[in-house]
């Protein structure tokens, strides 16, 4: 992935970035330190002091880059104290591991779901579905955009979906409660996804 090199990250990709290294490196809502803004300080030269993209990324990659995080803390990686400095971390290496984590998992869900229908669908066409709209690009090669999270968030949502149709018992309140958790992340990755429930 060529963006584990890219040094100047800007745009949609560093507002998500931001969201996830504030959150894992930090355990704050203080963007004055992240990849988003200039140098010099808080100001984006547009007025704002957060990124101007949902937080729901960030949410969601966390707690892998958290773990990837120790062994910034451990090495005492400079991107600890200066964001611009990502480019081999562990952090860094860590939400594109998340984002693979992300799309695999959605994948699995996907399937799961597909194949809970009387419908005989090859898993191979189903992969080579999913890989023609033009999401693995935004996974192996974009990764620090929303795509990833997203993908799995609605797999999630499609899933439960799908399984809670025939499920009895204690098993239905929690998909309800794990289909209202993803509904609510999927709002808070992009909130155009409002169009998921209707």
């Amino acid at each position: 992935p060529a963006y584990l090199f890219h040094e100047n990250i800007r745009g949609d990709d560093a507002s998500y970035l931001a969201h996830t290294f504030t959150i894992a490196l930090d355990g704050d809502l203080d963007y004055c330190n992240e990849v988003n803004f200039d140098k010099k300080g808080c100001e984006t030269g547009i007025g704002r002091t957060a990124p101007p993209h949902p937080i729901g990324t960030g949410i969601v990659h966390t707690p892998i880059v958290k773990l990837f995080s120790f062994i910034d803390r451990l090495q005492n990686h400079p991107v600890l104290k200066d964001r611009h400095l990502y480019i081999g971390s562990w952090s860094f290496l860590g939400l594109f591991f998340s984002v693979t984590c992300c799309f695999i998992f959605g994948l699995l869900f996907l399937i799961n779901a597909i194949e809970s229908f009387t419908l005989a669908i090859p898993r191979w066409l189903i992969l080579l579905m999913v890989s023609s709209y033009g999401v693995p690009y935004y996974i192996f090669q974009r990764f620090t955009m929303s795509h990833g999270p997203e993908f799995l968030v609605l797999a999630i949502i499609f899933w439960c979906s799908i399984k809670l149709y025939t499920a009895k018992g204690q098993w239905k309140y929690l998909l309800i409660f794990l289909l209202t958790v993803a509904i609510g992340l999927s709002y808070l990755i992009r909130p155009a996804n409002i169009n998921v429930i209707f």
